[in-house]
Parts: C-alpha cells; sequence; structure tokens
C-alpha cells in the first residue's frame, strides 16, 4: 500500500469518526504497514484485519473496537494504547509493548476458550457441531503473547 492511499484512507477515517460528509470507515485488510508511526492515531472501529504492524509505533492510538483479527503486532508499541473491545482473535502480540494499555473486554479468544467448553461440558453434538467447536479451539491456540509485557494493562 503506498503511503499517499493511507494517508487518504486514514483522513477519510478521521472525517467518519468525526461525523463529517465524505468520511469513511478505515478498511484496510492483510497490508503490510511494519514500521510505520501510528502514534496517537484515531483507528477507532476500523477494519485493519490481517494487517502486519510488526515494529510500528503505535503508543496512544485509539483502536477501541477495531477488527484486529489475525493482525501481526510482533516488537510493536503499543504502549498507552485503548483496544477496548477490540476483536484480536489470532493475533500475534509476541514482543509487542502494552504497558498501560487498556484492553477492556478485547476478543483474544483464550478469554473464550474455558467459556466455550464449560458451555459445551455436557451437551449433545451432532457431528457438525463438534467440528465447529474442535476449529474454535485450533483458533484459539493462535494467540500470541509471548514476552509481551503487560504491565498495568487493564484486561478486566
Amino acid at each position: 500500500m503506498d503511503k499517499d492511499d493511507l494517508k487518504k484512507i486514514l483522513r477519510d477515517h478521521k472525517r467518519f469518526r468525526s461525523g463529517i460528509e465524505g468520511g469513511k470507515r478505515a478498511d484496510i485488510r492483510m497490508k503490510d504497514l511494519s514500521g510505520l508511526n501510528f502514534s496517537k492515531i484515531n483507528l477507532h472501529e476500523a477494519v485493519l484485519m490481517g494487517c502486519n504492524f510488526s515494529h510500528c509505533k503505535m503508543a496512544g492510538a485509539d483502536m477501541r473496537g477495531a477488527d484486529l483479527y489475525g493482525c501481526n503486532f510482533t516488537g510493536a508499541d503499543l504502549s498507552n494504547a485503548k483496544l477496548d473491545r477490540a476483536d484480536m482473535r489470532g493475533a500475534n502480540m509476541s514482543r509487542a509493548n502494552l504497558e498501560h494499555a487498556s484492553m477492556i473486554e478485547v476478543d483474544l479468544r483464550a478469554g473464550q476458550v474455558a467459556e466455550v467448553v464449560w458451555k459445551l461440558r455436557g451437551a449433545q453434538l451432532n457431528k457438525e457441531e463438534k467440528g465447529r467447536a474442535e476449529e474454535l479451539k485450533e483458533k484459539i491456540a493462535e494467540s500470541n503473547l509471548t514476552q509481551t509485557r503487560m504491565s498495568s494493562a487493564d484486561l478486566e
């Protein structure tokens, strides 16, 4: 993705969040954005599925409610970022800095496993339902928080 396209998308998203005519929700999927500076940017409710944010500067970024499914945040600086209610299923957070980040009700799937397993205990499932339950278990295992710093992170 070239920088001019990215700037236009971000400008349109800012207009969208402000309710200004001509604004449009950011929808960036499967793009390599590694190493870029997104510090203090407002990506609230943006669709960023599958993007590579490795080694990005994202300190203070607002990504509340964003679709971050399958994103790579390896080595990213997410300190003071707002990630509340973001969909981060399958995200790679290896060596990410999450100091003082807010992560209330973030979907990392790991929290979903116990709930799903508990709800299914004793249930009688047909073959198709059992397959979906096993698939869910496998996808949850994709979340990687290896060496992630999370001091003062709010995981409520």
